[in-house]
């Protein structure tokens, strides 16, 4: 039953913000490839009036055309702001003087973001897959993984060696919800990355940053529902229970640090909610549908709850509100 409640749930969450002022967004947007409904549009709108990317001479955007090596790194030290002047010299044979990007690699090696290929190229125009980005990106902002110890288990079951090269920027990228599995639990790290995925990823990271210990606490408690909505959609309901465990601590502290923040307590509830909820299927599970059906009910309206605390928890909310009628009308539906 649980599998069937979370089949074609969506798994794209927004990240819980409010705590930290962004800029206006408008309706309508700066591109006419990027409407209000486009999943990317906050983090789009958010660098371009940060002036970290910009569009094509057209109006457009092309959030969907995937993003190349040097593309990729021209937005990281963009967005990092940092000093990148002509250089007199190129480090890499593919990279020559003259190029648009040549000072963004030159200026990557220089700050250790790059190595580049043991043949002497950089592959400028390779496109940029979803690990190797995180590596840059993380580079890019002295991300330090002092003595970080490789998780037990595969972060994914695309990902199997946790002693790929690539596991301690995918699993930092994971605890903060920096980057979403598909709806089979995947992370298709070597899928090449789109213009409006690297926008969304940098504009994830810099939003966690900006907003200092409490963005670090919601955006660590969000990966944690994330995992417990995966959890439940395979069934597993004690990882479900351990990853609601974790969310609720987070929240916690985020809370401690922002007692007066409306996201913040919206997001303690509906981390509330989805506790509820687990519960529900646990009792399910044990043959306790009065229960079940009672704590469905909390599950919901403590859902709705945080809604009206702050929008900004609203996909969430939405999931749990869905799940928990679903659930409530399965057990009818047995009863009957």
């Amino acid at each position: 039953m649980t599998n069937k409640i979370f089949t074609g749930l969506l798994v794209s969450i927004a990240l819980f913000t409010g705590v930290l002022p962004v800029a206006a967004l408008t309706q309508t947007g700066a591109f006419s490839d990027v409407p209000a409904e486009h999943p990317h549009y906050r983090a789009i709108e958010f660098l371009r009036s940060e002036g970290i990317i910009g569009g094509y001479p057209d109006g457009t955007f092309k959030p969907a055309q995937v993003v190349n090596r040097a593309e990729a790194l021209k937005i990281m030290l963009e967005a990092r702001e940092a000093v990148v002047d002509e250089p007199s010299s190129s480090s890499f044979s593919d990279v020559p003087l003259g190029e648009w990007f040549t000072k963004y690699v030159e200026t990557g090696k220089t700050l250790g973001i790059i190595g580049g290929n043991p043949d002497g190229t950089f592959a400028p125009a390779r496109t940029v897959n979803k690990v190797e980005f995180l590596k840059m990106l993380l580079l890019a902002y002295e991300v330090k993984f002092v003595n970080y110890q490789a998780p037990e288990k595969p972060l994914y079951p695309d990902t199997p060696d946790n002693n790929a090269w690539y596991i301690q920027y995918l699993d930092f990228a994971k605890s903060l919800n920096l980057v979403l599995p598909n709806a089979q639990g995947r992370i298709e790290p070597d899928k090449g990355l789109s213009r409006g995925e690297v926008a969304d990823i940098t504009y994830k990271l810099i939003i966690i940053i900006r907003g200092g210990p409490v963005q670090l606490a919601l955006s660590r408690a969000e990966a944690q529902l994330m995992q417990a909505i995966f959890d439940l959609q395979f069934g597993d309901l004690d990882a479900a229970e351990t990853s609601i465990k974790n969310a609720k601590e987070l929240g916690n502290q985020a809370l401690e640090q922002a007692p007066d923040e409306s996201i913040v307590k919206a997001a303690v509830k509906v981390i509330a909610a989805f506790d509820s909820l687990i519960t529900a299927f646990r009792q399910t599970a044990s043959g306790q549908d009065a229960s079940a059906l009672t704590s469905a009910g909390t599950a919901y309206n403590t859902a709705e709850e945080a809604r009206q605390i702050n929008s900004g928890i609203d996909n969430l909310a939405v999931q749990v509100k869905n799940a928990a009628k679903s659930l409530a009308d399965s057990i009818r539906a047995v009863q009957q």
